[in-house]
């Protein structure tokens, strides 16, 4: 009997304040390793998890489209920004689950925003409708929580392949170490009028017109 494949949608949330080549490294390199057809950009409130953010939504999201607009196959899905209310995973997951029936939903996050993720409202549930794909190596210098042990105990799995094997509940590491790019050094450059070479010129242009992060 042949297994059922489902294809990947990835999902890569993030304040974007701004956008950066280390974002753009990321989508890249997970359209290729999982042949996913589409990654959806989300970019968040000004989020509980980093109260520094700086520019206004629409700020981002036009910086957002500059950035990514020679990619088709990565739309920005501004479902966060609709809403007063706070944001949160669980409960976007749940939608686009609802959207998208057919594709299994692959959460995009960095080893550090792993660190924190029982922070986040209902994580646990947040694998009932999605995969987990955590970017980096573990440091063997870094212990694990007793909650991260049991989240990879249930969930972890070896091989890309079998994201595709089911719809949700799997979590890959993923070696793949982005650059070493952070939105705050961009902003504090910008700041202090020192040399921004990490993000796109054109971002970089949209940032002077409009005066951002001085």
């Amino acid at each position: 009997m042949i297994q059922r494949r489902y294809p990947l949608l990835g999902l890569f949330g993030g304040t974007f304040d701004p956008v950066h080549n280390g974002h753009i490294a990321i989508a890249q390199h997970c359209t290729i390793q999982y042949e996913m057809p589409s990654i959806q950009f989300i970019p968040n409130q000004n989020h509980h998890h980093k109260p520094d953010v700086q520019a206004s939504a629409s700020h981002r999201v036009n910086m957002l489209e500059i950035a990514i607009r020679k990619h088709k196959e990565w739309p920005i899905n501004t479902m966060e920004l609709s809403d007063s209310q706070p944001a949160y995973t669980v409960d976007s997951v749940k939608q686009l689950k609802h959207e998208f029936p057919q594709q299994a939903l692959c959460f995009i996050l960095s080893i550090e925003a792993f660190n924190g993720f029982n922070t986040w409202k209902n994580y646990r549930e947040i694998i009932d409708h999605c995969h987990l794909i955590i970017l980096g190596r573990f440091s063997h210098t870094i212990k694990l929580h007793t909650w991260q042990k049991q989240l990879l105990s249930d969930y972890s799995i070896d091989h890309p392949h079998e994201l595709k094997n089911s719809m949700r509940g799997k979590i890959l590491l993923d070696p793949y170490h982005p650059p070493a790019i952070t939105s705050t050094d961009i902003r504090n450059n910008l700041h202090t009028n020192k040399p921004t070479i990490d993000i796109n010129p054109a971002v970089r242009d949209y940032i002077n017109t409009h005066d951002l992060y001085r």
